[in-house]
């Protein structure tokens, strides 16, 4: 066998067969690095079982997290956290009710008692107990109903959601939210500016729009995934977006290269302009 067959067989294992490599895809690239994990002949049978439970839940995570919500989740998410909070604040008010008027109710019979007993009339005394035990019973009532109208009125269609919304949004200037964008971060925000460019989403990327409100001045991202069955949004359209003001994020241009801050809408709803 002579020295060039011998120096064959000994070559370098290639850098996807190296123990760095594996570990890198596992941190990063969870299923490439548990394929790479089984085909490394440097750890025990246990061992990589070991690994494979950790990394395949890691794996999962991490797809899961890659996954965007949908624009249907967000709004279903808003609409029963509204609900919850409406039902939340009426059966509240509609707890304390019962105990306010049952206080009022056993202090009645203790004064009517001290009346009958000043006046000796046994007779007068029989029916204004049976008053007292009423009320209670007629409170208890009026707290089932209370609840009962609490669900109705937490209910709400997606319009109406819509509209509230829309309504509850502000117009901030551009100036104060680049300047201290800390102090309005996580309020809901009504945007307005011409489209620039469509940012179509996917794996790690974000569906979103980028422009301008007057010409190429105070620029905007607002990250959204249209509905489907939703007119679409062309560059060059005219839109007000409303949604959650998340803070400056970071903007590369296309043709320069550099790097900008810019102010970021996590979208819920929007309306193209005339």
């Amino acid at each position: 066998m002579d020295s060039e067959t011998i120096a064959g067989q000994q070559r370098t294992p290639e850098f996807f067969h190296k123990t760095w490599h594996m570990w890198v895809c596992l941190a990063f690239l969870p299923p490439i690095g548990l394929v790479l994990l089984w085909f490394h002949h440097g750890y025990h049978k246990a061992v990589k079982v070991l690994l494979s439970v950790f990394f395949g839940f890691w794996s999962f995570i991490f797809i899961m997290a890659m996954i965007p919500e949908s624009e249907q989740a967000r709004q279903d998410r808003f609409e029963r956290q509204e609900i919850r909070q409406s039902a939340t604040a009426l059966t509240t008010r509609a707890t304390t009710t019962p105990k306010a008027t049952t206080a009022k109710a056993s202090t009645t019979p203790k004064v009517t008692t001290t009346k009958a007993t000043t006046t000796h009339k046994a007779t007068t005394t029989k029916p204004t107990t049976a008053k007292a035990t009423t009320t209670p019973k007629t409170t208890t009532t009026r707290a089932t109903t209370t609840k009962a109208t609490a669900t109705t009125m937490g209910t709400k269609s997606p319009a109406v959601a819509r509209e509230e919304y829309i309504n509850s949004a502000e117009t901030i200037s551009y100036e104060q939210l680049v300047r201290e964008p800390y102090l309005y971060e996580g309020k809901t925000l009504a945007v307005t500016f011409k489209v620039a460019q469509t940012l179509a989403g996917g794996f790690l990327k974000e569906a979103g729009y980028r422009g301008y409100e007057s010409g190429y001045d105070n620029e905007w991202y607002a990250q959204y995934k249209i509905p489907n069955e939703t007119p679409r949004i062309l560059d060059g359209d005219t839109v007000t977006f409303y949604g959650e003001f998340v803070g400056l994020t970071e903007m590369t241009r296309g043709l320069t290269g550099v790097k900008v801050y810019v102010p970021k809408l996590n979208v819920m709803y929007h309306e193209i302009l005339p």
